[in-house]
C-alpha cells in the first residue's frame, strides 16, 4: 500500500447570506411561511399557529400551457427554485394544499407527524424517490404522487373509524414503484394506479404489494391495472394478481407483521424479507434502534434498521458500536472500508479516496501527513 502526499490548498469564503421567510398566500395571508436555503425548502407555520395547512395552489403550467394556470405556489418563482433538492415541512403543518410543490425536482421530502392530509400536492415531481408518509396521514388525495420516482411506500394503516384513504390515481404513472404496504384500515381507489383511460405503468417485473389479510381493495386495484397492461401486451396474459400480491397479518400482540410462520419488526423489514427470530427478538431490535444501539438477528449484529433490511452486518457488536460512533467519518467493517451507512448497505467499498488527516487517522492509525491517498 502506498501513500502519497498531498499539499491542500483552504480558501476562505463569506458567509452566505440567511434567506427571509415569506408568506405562503398568494393574494392573501397565511397561518405559513418559507424559505429556500442551501438547496432545501422550508415551510413552517407562523409563530403561535397550529393545525396549518398549506394552501391551495393552481397548475404552474410547466406541463400544461392555459389561462387557468397563473398561480402557482410563491416558491415557484423564486431565483433559487431550480436548485431545491429538499422539502422539509415542519411541526405544526397537517395539510399540504393541491399542486403545492408540483413539478418541482426534489429527491427528498420530510413530512412531520401530525400531517393528515395530502393532496394533489406531488403531482409531476418526476425525480422524486424518498418521501415518509407518517402515521397521522389519513388523505392521500387524487394524483397526489402521479408521475414520481418512488420505489418503496408503507402507506398509514388508520383505525376502523378513521381508515386511511388513497383516492384516485394516487401512484398513477409511477413505474418504479417495487413495494406497496397496505394495512387492515387502508381503502384503496380502484383507480390508484391508473386514468380510466389506462397508463397503469407499473413494472409489474419488479412489483410487490403486501395487503392486510381481508382488505379486497388492494386485489381490486392490482387486478385493473393488471388487466390493463396485459391488454397492451406489456405483461403475460397468464399472469395473475396472486402473482404480485402477498397477504400479511399481525401477530397475536397485533405489533409485528406475520407471514407464515416468519414475524418482521416494521412494514419496510417485511418488504426485504428481513425477519426476526421471534417476538421478543422483533421488540429487542425496536427498542435497540430507538435507542441508537446495534442489536443481534440470527447470530449476527446489525447497527440500524436499514443495514438489517439490506443485510449488511457488523463483524461483531462492538463493530457496529464503531460504525455508530463514526459520525459521517468512514469505517471498517472486516477488511473493507466504507465512506458511508448507505455505501455500506449497498456495498460500495473504497477504493480508491483521499483521506484527510482526521480520516487517515481513524483507518490506518496516527499519521503526520496533510492527507494520504491509498491505492
Amino acid at each position: 500500500m502506498k501513500e502519497q502526499i498531498l499539499i491542500l490548498s483552504i480558501v476562505l469564503l463569506p458567509f452566505g447570506v440567511m434567506a427571509e421567510w415569506s408568506d405562503c398566500g398568494i393574494d392573501e395571508e397565511t397561518n405559513c411561511e418559507w424559505q429556500i436555503s442551501d438547496g432545501v425548502l422550508t415551510v413552517r407555520p407562523k409563530a403561535g399557529a397550529t393545525d396549518v395547512a398549506i394552501p391551495d395552489y393552481t397548475r404552474d403550467c410547466t406541463m400544461t400551457k392555459s389561462d387557468q394556470c397563473t398561480t402557482p405556489a410563491p416558491w415557484r418563482w423564486d431565483n433559487d427554485e431550480s436548485s431545491i433538492h429538499t422539502v422539509n415541512i415542519e411541526n405544526g403543518i397537517t395539510s399540504l394544499g393541491a399542486y403545492a410543490f408540483e413539478d418541482m425536482e426534489m429527491t427528498t421530502v420530510h413530512l412531520p407527524d401530525g400531517v393528515t392530509s395530502i393532496a394533489s400536492s406531488f403531482i409531476e415531481c418526476y425525480y422524486l424517490s424518498n418521501v415518509n408518509l407518517p402515521d397521522s396521514l389519513r388523505n392521500i388525495g387524487r394524483s397526489a404522487f402521479a408521475y414520481t420516482s418512488l420505489e418503496n411506500i408503507v402507506i398509514p394503516e388508520g383505525t376502523p373509524e378513521n381508515p386511511t384513504i388513497v383516492g384516485q390515481y394516487a401512484f398513477n404513472r409511477n413505474p418504479y414503484i417495487k413495494s406497496l404496504v397496505v394495512g387492515e384500515n387502508t381503502m384503496l381507489d380502484s383507480d390508484v394506479f391508473m386514468f380510466p383511460s389506462g397508463y397503469a405503468n407499473l413494472d409489474f417485473n419488479n412489483f410487490s404489494i403486501y395487503c392486510a389479510q381481508g382488505n379486497t381493495t388492494c386485489n381490486q386495484a392490482v387486478e385493473k391495472a393488471l388487466i390493463y397492461e396485459q391488454s397492451e401486451g406489456l405483461i403475460d396474459s397468464s399472469a395473475q394478481v396472486s402473482d404480485y400480491l402477498t397477504i400479511y397479518t399481525k401477530d397475536t400482540s397485533g405489533q409485528f407483521y406475520q407471514i407464515d410462520d416468519k414475524l418482521y419488526a416494521t412494514a419496510d423489514l417485511m418488504t426485504h424479507n428481513a425477519a426476526c427470530d421471534d417476538a421478543a427478538n422483533c421488540q429487542a431490535i425496536l427498542d435497540a434502534a430507538s435507542q441508537g444501539k446495534p442489536f443481534e438477528v440470527g447470530g449476527k449484529y446489525y447497527a440500524t434498521l436499514d443495514l438489517f433490511a439490506s443485510g449488511a452486518a457488523c463483524t461483531d457488536k462492538q463493530n457496529c458500536e464503531d460504525i455508530l460512533a463514526s459520525n459521517g467519518n468512514p469505517f471498517k467493517v472486516g477488511s473493507k472500508i466504507y465512506n458511508s451507512m448507505a455505501d455500506f448497505a449497498n456495498g460500495n467499498y473504497v477504493k480508491h479516496r483521499i483521506y484527510t488527516i482526521e480520516e487517515a487517522n481513524f483507518v490506518a492509525g496516527p499519521v503526520n501527513r496533510v492527507s494520504i491517498r491509498y491505492r
